[in-house]
C-alpha cells in the first residue's frame, strides 16, 4: 500500500493504480499465486469494469475422479439476456483424505482431477464465503 500511497500522493487514484502497485510488489516475491503470465490488473479489471458477478457451479464425476467447474453471470431475473463475461476466479478446495488447501485459477470453464475417493467429501471455497 505504501507504493500506491506514495506514488499517488495528493492525486486521485483508479483501480488500475492499485493493481499496478500489487504487480510491482508481486514481482519482488519468489512465488506468486496468480496464474502464469497473468497480472493483478488482468484479474482485477474484470471485477471492477464488468457488470455483474459470477456464479460458479461445481459438478463432480465420481467415476473419472474429477470435477467440472463452470461460471456464468448472475441475474436477478432469469429472463435477462445471457452474458459471455468471464472472471478470473481463484478456487480453493480440500478433501476428506487431503485437508491441505489446493488452489486452481479459473477463467474458462474447466475440468481437473481431484484426488478424492468415492466416499470422500470435497469442500470448495475453503475458508471463504460466497453468500
Amino acid at each position: 500500500m505504501d507504493i500506491l500511497l506514495l506514488s499517488r500522493l495528493s492525486k486521485t487514484s483508479k483501480p488500475s493504480d492499485l493493481f499496478r502497485a500489487f504487480d510491482e510488489i508481486s514481482g519482488q516475491l519468489e512465488q506468486s499465486n496468480l496464474p502464469e503470465n497473468t497480472s493483478f490488473e488482468d484479474v482485477g479489471a474484470k471485477w471492477t469494469q464488468e457488470a455483474g458477478v459470477p456464479v460458479v457451479t461445481v459438478t463432480r464425476n465420481y467415476a473419472l475422479r474429477n470435477v467440472r467447474v463452470t461460471q456464468e453471470r448472475f441475474y436477478n431475473h432469469p429472463k435477462e439476456r445471457k452474458s459471455d463475461t468471464r472472471w478470473w476466479i481463484p478456487l480453493t478446495w480440500m478433501t476428506a483424505s487431503s485437508q491441505d488447501s489446493h488452489l486452481e485459477w479459473m477463467y474458462e470453464d474447466k475440468t481437473f482431477a481431484v484426488d478424492a475417493g468415492a466416499d470422500d467429501w470435497i469442500l470448495f471455497n475453503r475458508n471463504s464465503t460466497g453468500n
